[in-house]
């Protein structure tokens, strides 16, 4: 999503005729529905969260992974027209700001959701600390206003000081007030490289104590997750420090988890959102078909994040031809 835009939830987003989407967004849907249809066709059930809520709280993390959890426990509820088993085996996965409640979720199941059966939490992308994807982002990048917006619309707080520190000049306010319920494609085109402190007569608000202390319940690092975990992430990630995500992993295996971590040295954030989610499918699939993973954590770095064979075959050559026809690329030749 990366928006506060409440027409950019999942549940609208997918299925909405006169959504305005970029190239990029119309991409990432196509992969997205592609995907979820692989999932489906292995016999899995599929659940997509409106993660944000009502109001659309964008990065709002513990709300959102609180949503998460009790969505799984919606979806075990549905025995009656889907057949699952209350006790079914789950699979998490999450990218970018889909990551982020996905992985708090994680941190969260043992005191929140202890009941789930999750056998595996499949995520890339991440952004650990917000604080540091603030001051990462600043001065230029759109994101950072969608996370403003996002999380305002849960604190009040924020809410209020943010209306407090907005530009004095009447058309800034006017445009800060239209700009928001875009989807986060519009949103990017619209503003472009914009400094973001030109719709604020002082952002001083965002190092507020206040402020810093919802930042802070809102990152990363809570808590240890129980179940075995698939990380995957860009050596030059431009949303969030990829030392960020090192300092993450390192503490969770610390404390005794178990992950896979997997870094690509030739994928952008922005990439890595449509060739990852392949192998993340893949992952998956090895829980569900029971292979364990080694206890502890291992490392590996790779150029690219697509594709193998093992990723070709989960998507099966109906959802193949629709990629390449797509995105007018042979996917087997860019297997590494």
């Amino acid at each position: 999503m990366n928006s506060a835009g409440f027409d950019c939830s999942p549940s609208y987003y997918f299925v909405a005729d006169g959504v305005e989407m970029g190239q990029y967004d119309s991409i990432v849907t196509l992969v997205h529905r592609i995907a979820i249809t692989a999932a489906l066709n292995q016999g899995w059930i599929v659940t997509l969260h409106d993660h944000e809520g009502l109001d659309a709280s964008f990065m709002a993390n513990r709300r959102g992974a609180h949503a998460v959890l009790d969505g799984i426990r919606a979806t075990l509820l549905s025995s009656e027209f889907t057949g699952i088993g209350r006790d079914a085996a789950v699979v998490m996965m999450g990218y970018s700001g889909g990551s982020s409640p996905t992985t708090l979720a994680a941190e969260l199941k043992s005191t929140y959701a202890p009941e789930l059966n999750i056998i595996g939490t499949a995520v890339g992308g991440l952004l650990p600390s917000l604080l540091s994807v603030v001051n990462y982002l600043m001065p230029s990048d759109w994101t950072l206003l969608a996370a403003i917006w996002g999380l305002a619309s849960e604190y009040r707080t924020l809410s209020r000081l943010m209306q407090e520190s907005l530009s004095h000049n009447v058309t800034r306010r006017k445009q800060f007030e239209e700009f928001q319920p875009m989807c986060s494609e519009q949103l990017r085109s619209t503003l472009g490289y914009e400094r973001i402190s030109s719709y604020f007569h002082s952002m001083e608000f965002l190092n507020s104590p206040d402020i810093q202390e919802v930042f802070s319940n809102n990152s990363l690092g809570q808590d240890v997750p129980s179940m075995p975990m698939f990380i995957y992430e860009s050596t030059h990630d431009e949303a969030s420090p990829t030392v960020d995500t090192d300092n993450l992993v390192s503490w969770y295996c610390k404390e005794g988890a178990t992950i896979h971590y997997r870094m690509q040295t030739q994928e952008s954030h922005r990439s890595l959102a449509l060739t990852g989610i392949l192998q993340a499918l893949t992952w998956s699939k090895e829980r569900f078909d029971g292979l364990a993973m080694p206890e502890g954590c291992q490392n590996s770095t790779h150029y690219f994040a697509s594709t193998d064979f093992d990723s070709l075959a989960f998507l099966g050559e109906t959802a193949i031809g629709a990629i390449e026809r797509q995105l007018g690329i042979d996917l087997p030749s860019l297997i590494i």
